[in-house]
C-alpha cells in the first residue's frame, strides 16, 4: 500500500475545520478509511475493548487494543527490529505488508469501513497464530550456534597456544599443507630421542642422557613406514671434547653438544649428525621428548593396549617401579602373550624396564626395551588416530597439552599437517621394525671398552658398513618378511673387468636387496655381456631370488658355472655373478 504524507499505517489523517472536534466518524484527527479510499459511514461499532487516544473528547469501540502515536509507534518498531528479523528466520507466515503491530485495514464489504487489528489477535481464516513453541525453538538455536562458536573459538586458541610451544615458523600456516624433506631414496627420516630432565623434579645425574634412541621413516610414495631402535651403549666417537672426553656411548652426544641440556637445538643437531652417520639414513627432522610426553599423551587417548611378549613361559616381571605402590603390588607385571591395557604411569614403566632391578621375562635387557618402546609408540599412534579420539574434545585438547608442554621439534606446522595426514594413511601392517640385534642376522654385539659394558658393531667398534646395509636392505625389500629375505640366498661376486671396486658395488647392491654376499674375488673369464649370473649343482630352489637376478643383471637363464670359477666359489654359496666390464 502506497502511503500519502498524511497517512499512518493505513490511517488518513482528516483536517479539521474552524478547529472542530472530529465528529463521529473522526478519531483524533484519524479517520477510517475503508478498501475504496472512501470516508466510511458510521455504523455500529463491533465489539472489542475500549480505547482512549489523547486529544480526542471522545471515545469509541474498535476492534484494537490501542492505538498508538506516530512518535511511539516508530520508536517502539525500531526497538524490536532484531526480534522481529529473528521471527522471519524461524516463521514468515505473516505475509508481506503487516506490521509488528498494526495490519492494515481489510476490506469489510459494502461500505463497510476497515478494522485495525492488532497482531496476534484475530486472523485469517485457516491461518495458525504464531505460538510461544516457535519462540523457544528459534531462541535454541541462536543459543546453540553461540555456544558452537565459542568451543570452536576456544579450541583455535588453545590449538594456537599449545602448537607455538612446539613448531617452527608461522603456525598459523598449519592450515595448509607443506612438503616433507626427503632424502635420495623418497624417504623422510625422524629422530625420536628422549630424556629425563623431568624426573625426579629434574635434579638427578644424567637427566640429558638420551637413554631412547629410535628413527621413524615414511614414504610419502609407497605409504610405509619403518622404525629403528639404537642402542644407548653404542659406542661412538664424539665430534667434540667435553666433560666425558671424545668418545663414548652414543647417549651422551646429545649431553655434550648442548652443554648439559643448555642449548637443545644444538644438541638436537648433534646427534641427528651422528644417527646419520651411523645408520646411513640422512635425517632431517627430530623430535625431543621427555618423560611427561608419554605419560601425558598415553592418558590422553585413555590408555593403549599392548601385547607382551617374552620368551620366558611365565612373562614379564620387573622389580625396578614397585616403589610406585608403595612395593605393595608388582608394577610392571604380564603374563606372556597377555594384550594388557596401559594407563601412562605403567605404559612408560613398562616402555624403561630391562629387569635391572631383579625379575624375569626380560633377558635381553636394553634389547628388549627398545622393542617394547616401538611397541607403545605404535599403540598410541593407533589409538590417537581413532575416529573415538579424533571426535572426543577432552581427548584432542588433552594430547595438544601433553605435547605443547613437553615436546621440541624442528619441524614447522605446515610439515607436522603433511606428516600427521601421511601418518594416517599408513596402515598398521605397513608399520615395520628392523632389528638390529636379531638373531638371524644380528649386525650388533656386546663388549667392553675402558672398562665400560659397551655395544659395538660385529664388523668393529666405529665399522657401522654392516647397520647401514640392513637398514636399507630392509627398506628396498619390504623387510625381513619379503619373499627374497626368507629364502636367505648366499651370492659371490667375481670381477673379471680389471675395474677396481667393480664387485663391491655389485655385493652392496645384493645386500641392499636381502641377499647375503658369500666373498669377493677376480677372475679371468670373457663374456659377451656386461654381466654373467651363475648357479651351481647343488644350488637350492631359490625362485624369488633366482627371478632377482635375471631381472638386474640382464640375463634370460642361469645356467651352471663353469670350472674357472665353480672351483673358487666359497662354501654354501648359491649363486655367482660375474661382472665382465
Amino acid at each position: 500500500m502506497v502511503k500519502d504524507n498524511n497517512s499512518i499505517d493505513g490511517f488518513v489523517r482528516r483536517p479539521r475545520s474552524n478547529g472542530a472536534p472530529g465528529g463521529d466518524d473522526a478519531i483524533g484527527g484519524l479517520s477510517r478509511r475503508g478498501s475504496t479510499g472512501a470516508i466510511g459511514q458510521p455504523k455500529k461499532p463491533r465489539r472489542g475493548r475500549r480505547i482512549h487516544v489523547a486529544g480526542a473528547g471522545h471515545s469509541d469501540n474498535v476492534g484494537i487494543s490501542r492505538l498508538t502515536p506516530p512518535d511511539e509507534l516508530a520508536a517502539s518498531r525500531q526497538s524490536r527490529s532484531i526480534g522481529e528479523s529473528m521471527d522471519d528466520l524461524v516463521d514468515n507466515a505473516d505475509g508481506p505488508g503487516q506490521g509488528p503491530f498494526l495490519s492494515p485495514p481489510e476490506p469489510t464489504g459494502s461500505g463497510r469501513s476497515g478494522i485495525l487489528r492488532r497482531r496476534g489477535g484475530a486472523s485469517k481464516p485457516g491461518k495458525k497464530p504464531r505460538s510461544r513453541r516457535r519462540r523457544i525453538i528459534k531462541w535454541t538455536i541462536l543459543i546453540i550456534l553461540l555456544i558452537g562458536l565459542a568451543i570452536g573459538g576456544f579450541l583455535l586458541y588453545r590449538a594456537y597456544v599449545e602448537g607455538s610451544k612446539v613448531f617452527g615458523g608461522n603456525i598459523l600456516s598449519v592450515l595448509t599443507e607443506a612438503p616433507l624433506k626427503k632424502d635420495a631414496n623418497g624417504r623422510t627420516n625422524i629422530l625420536i630421542f628422549g630424556t629425563a630432565e623431568d624426573d625426579e623434579g629434574g635434579t638427578h645425574d644424567g637427566k640429558n642422557l638420551t637413554d631412547s634412541l629410535m628413527v621413524l621413516s615414511v614414504s610419502q610414495d609407497k605409504k610405509d613406514a619403518y622404525m629403528v631402535s639404537i642402542p644407548r651403549d653404542l659406542w661412538v666417537k664424539y665430534n667434540q671434547t667435553c666433560s666425558v672426553g671424545t668418545e663414548g656411548k652414543i647417549n651422551a652426544v646429545y649431553l655434550c653438544a648442548s652443554g648439559d641440556g643448555q642449548d637443545q637445538k644444538a644438541g638436537a643437531a648433534a646427534l641427528q649428525s651422528k644417527i646419520t652417520e651411523v645408520t646411513g639414513l640422512e635425517v632431517q627432522y627430530y623430535a625431543h621428548v621427555n618423560f611427561s610426553v608419554v605419560v601425558g599423551a598415553v592418558d590422553a587417548v585413555g590408555g593403549v593396549d599392548v601385547t607382551v611378549e617374552t620368551d620366558d613361559p611365565r612373562g614379564i616381571l620387573d622389580r625396578n617401579f614397585d616403589w610406585k605402590c608403595n612395593y605393595k603390588c608388582y608394577y610392571v607385571k604380564y603374563a606372556k602373550g597377555q594384550r594388557a591395557h596401559m594407563d601412562g604411569e605403567h605404559a612408560l614403566a613398562f616402555s624403561r624396564a630391562r629387569n635391572a632391578q631383579g625379575g624375569y621375562g626380560l633377558g635381553n635387557g636394553n634389547f628388549d626395551r627398545e622393542r617394547n618402546q616401538q611397541k607403545v609408540i605404535v599403540a598410541l599412534r593407533e589409538k590417537a588416530m581413532s575416529v573415538g579420539t579424533l571426535t572426543d574434545i577432552g581427548k584432542v585438547m588433552n594430547l595438544m597439552k601433553a605435547m605443547g608442554d613437553n615436546l621440541r621439534t624442528n619441524l614447522e606446522a605446515g610439515e607436522a599437517r603433511s606428516l600427521l595426514k601421511l601418518t594416517g594413511e599408513i596402515g598398521a601392517d605397513k608399520i615395520q621394525s628392523i632389528s638390529l640385534v636379531d638373531e638371524k642376522e644380528p649386525v650388533l654385539t656386546t663388549g667392553t671398552m675402558y672398562g665400560q659394558s659397551i655395544v659395538r658393531p660385529i664388523n668393529g667398534v666405529y665399522s657401522y658398513s654392516g647397520i647401514k646395509a640392513k637398514i636399507r636392505k630392509a627398506m628396498s625389500t619390504g623387510g625381513s618378511d619379503s619373499a627374497i629375505s626368507k629364502e636367505q640366498a648366499k651370492v659371490m661376486v667375481f670381477n673379471a673387468s680389471g675395474r677396481s671396486g667393480a664387485a663391491s658395488a655389485v655385493a652392496q647392491e645384493l645386500e641392499e636387496n636381502g641377499i647375503t654376499n658369500n666373498g669377493l674375488g677376480n677372475v679371468t673369464l670373457r663374456g659377451t655381456s656386461k654381466y654373467s649370473v651363475y648357479k651351481l649343482s647343488g644350488t637350492r630352489n631359490l625362485p624369488a631370488t633366482e627371478e632377482f637376478l635375471k631381472k638386474t643383471y640382464g640375463v634370460s637363464e642361469i645356467e651352471l658355472a663353469p670350472n674357472a670359477v665353480a672351483t673358487r666359489v666359497a662354501a654354501g654359496t648359491d649363486f655367482i655373478v660375474v661382472v665382465h666390464r
